[in-house]
């Protein structure tokens, strides 16, 4: 069964809430955590959107989506971004945590510790990238709120999530994100494995408004789509009467 909230993205306020407190597995949508710990490196200066990262053998390990890095290439923080959150590749979220935090492993912990910061009290985290661990648990209500968070801490950078493709060594990658650009959104994440079922965060503005909407554990990403539908409907509804 689907679980699901939508938020006042002014305020972070539950416009509607469907088993939002259920745990699942997070999948891609990590990467939203992943970004927020590189845009926090980016705001404090420790890294630049033009820094080389190294890819380490470990990054270049990573199966499902990937940018077909190898160990010993080298890629910029720009395009690790993109590729993280356009193509969701594994390999460049795992590179921009190992550069940020030297390890995926002490990555995984500081976002568990910044997920606790930020109010997510049923999030554990245990990689980059979202591969699937039955360790690795969150919750709709977690998610919209680290949506919420992203929207509000790192409004320079929230255009990242809205990139619809993306190009990398004469590649071209398309968002998975079927919903961009429909009902005003214009960014946030997708999330796919087999124990998670589909799940998506997205925000979406109309008339000035903002909202966040989340799905966790959609059966078909055809239900996922439909349900964000809705739900988007409701929340400017909600939101806007």
């Amino acid at each position: 069964m689907s679980t699901a909230v939508v938020l006042n993205a002014k305020n972070g306020q539950v416009l509607y809430e469907d088993q939002a407190h259920a745990l699942g597995f997070p999948a891609s949508m990590t990467k939203m955590m992943t970004a927020y710990m590189v845009f926090q490196a980016l705001e404090a200066q420790e890294i630049t959107m033009e820094t080389l990262c190294p890819v380490s053998s470990h990054a270049a390990s990573k199966t499902g989506s990937t940018l077909g890095l190898s160990e010993g290439d080298v890629i910029s923080v720009d395009d690790a971004l993109c590729g993280m959150l356009v193509k969701s590749a594994n390999d460049a979220a795992t590179v921009l945590g190992e550069r940020v935090k030297e390890s995926e492993d002490r990555a995984a912990q500081w976002m568990t510790n910044q997920a606790q910061t930020l109010g997510m009290t049923s999030t554990i985290f245990t990689n980059l990238s979202g591969l699937h661990d039955e360790r690795m648990v969150s919750t709709a209500s977690d998610m919209g709120r680290l949506a919420y968070r992203l929207t509000t801490d790192f409004p320079e950078y929230y255009s990242l999530f809205g990139i619809k493709e993306f190009s990398y060594h004469g590649t071209k990658y398309q968002n998975s994100n079927s919903l961009l650009g429909i009902k005003g959104v214009d960014g946030m994440k997708t999330g796919n494995t087999d124990a998670a079922g589909f799940n998506l965060a997205v925000s979406a503005i109309q008339k000035g408004k903002r909202i966040i909407a989340v799905v966790m554990n959609a059966k078909t990403s055809d239900e996922r789509h439909d349900t964000l539908i809705r739900l988007i409907d409701y929340g400017f509804r909600a939101f806007l009467d």
